[in-house]
Parts: structure tokens; sequence; C-alpha cells
């Protein structure tokens, strides 16, 4: 729209004064226009993310190596607990069987 009045002879001031802008934005949105295209006039955020979204950001950015680390680590500690168990359960059964009494046996 700015490069249309440009060529036919209207300048940066008139175009400023139709827009309700300063000549100076009138001046780079047609240089933007020219080098890069129309997709260089759609507005974008500006600014700097909220901190909640940072934090958002980072607790979903964790790696998938970090995450298969923790389960790996899950399941290293359930089966040492799962080993546990059943060492436990079989010393309360070889003490029963030396003691003579019966365990896990309903009458």
């Amino acid at each position: 729209m700015v490069r249309y009045y440009k060529t036919h002879g209207v300048g940066y001031n008139i175009i400023a004064a139709n827009f309700n802008i300063h000549p100076s934005q009138a001046q780079t949105w047609n240089k933007s226009n020219d080098l890069y295209g129309s997709q260089a006039l759609i507005p974008r955020p500006k600014g700097r993310p909220t901190l909640t979204q940072e934090n958002d950001k980072k607790k979903d950015n964790m790696t998938l190596t970090e995450k298969q680390k923790y389960e790996e680590r899950i399941l290293q500690l359930e089966a040492k607990l799962h080993g546990a168990e059943l060492n436990r359960d079989f010393l309360k059964k070889l003490h029963a069987l030396r003691s003579g009494k019966q365990i896990g046996r309903k009458p």
C-alpha cells in the first residue's frame, strides 16, 4: 500500500498523515516490504515472555534422555526391592522350617 503511494509521486509525509503515523514509520514499512515482502508487515508479539511461560517451557523441554535415565533408575530400584522382598520371604520360610512351624498353609 505504501509502495503504491510512493510510486505515484506521493511522499511519506502524506502517507503518514493518511494513516496517522510518523513518516519514518511509513518509510520503514516500505523498506521492509521491499526487502522481505508482505510477510515482514505482519505484526509479531513483542516483549519478553512472562516467567511462568519460561518455567513451563523448561519443564516441557526435559530431554528424552533425562526421562529415560529417571525411568531406568526407577526400574533398577523396583528390581532391587523385589529381590530384597524375595530374600526376606526365603529367610522367613527357612526360619519357620528350622523351628518346626508351618507358614503359609491353612489348616
